[in-house]
């Protein structure tokens, strides 16, 4: 047989397939990377399900599965999966007291890819049970500090039945209650026309369910 410089590269690419079947060990693909979720505090934790293949030829050994915070758990049925199979990673968020929008990733470690991790990622963004006009409140200095206020609202069937103060010195702070029903008014005012002052006005919101959820309102002055 001729030994021509097509032929010879036809010999090296054959070689190169045979090694690449033989070694090449299995392929772990994930249905989707990143999950997104929008839950209420009420739900206290958001569960999320990344399935997956084996789309390759050889066996995939899933070595670990390991979330970057301790708020968050990941788990396997099992940690072998023969070609064709299909299996899932169950992760469960607990967010507690947190809000507004999260983000944690999961690293997935195989044997089919022993230096190159997987990152998986799950989106919560959490709404608070109720409606706040605003968190912030500002004064400048030097002008009058006239009295400011913030509607604090219920969302949906869920009502507020009372809200509290924690004391803050800077601050004259009260709640009134509202004619219309879970409807609260934190009504606040700078003790000191002169001082600076960054301060959390902590709040404290009963439900109706006896549940009960604690927020902030800033008051500032510049």
């Amino acid at each position: 047989m001729t030994n021509t410089p097509s032929v010879r590269r036809l010999l090296l690419l054959s070689l190169w397939a045979w090694f690449f079947v033989i070694r090449c060990p299995g392929a772990m693909i994930f249905e989707t990377s990143e999950i997104s979720q929008t839950v209420s505090t009420e739900a206290r934790k958001a569960i999320a399900v990344f399935r997956f293949k084996n789309t390759g030829q050889n066996t995939v050994t899933i070595k670990s599965v390991q979330p970057n915070c301790g708020c968050t758990t990941a788990e396997i049925t099992r940690q072998v999966y023969q070609a064709g199979e299909t299996g899932e990673i169950s992760v469960v968020f607990t967010f507690g007291d947190r809000i507004g929008p999260q983000k944690k990733i999961i690293q997935v470690e195989t044997d089919d890819a022993p230096n190159k991790s997987i990152s998986l990622i799950l989106r919560v963004n959490i709404n608070e049970p109720l409606i706040c006009s605003t968190h912030l409140l500002r004064w400048r200095i030097g002008d009058a500090f006239s009295e400011q206020f913030v509607t604090i609202k219920s969302i949906g069937s869920r009502r507020i039945a009372a809200i509290t103060l924690d004391e803050t010195p800077e601050v004259a702070a009260r709640i009134d209650a509202q004619a219309v029903e879970g409807q609260f008014r934190l009504i606040a005012r700078p003790e000191s026309p002169t001082k600076l002052i960054n301060a959390a006005m902590a709040c404290n919101a009963t439900f109706t369910d006896g549940t009960h959820y604690r927020f902030t309102v800033l008051a500032l002055t510049r």
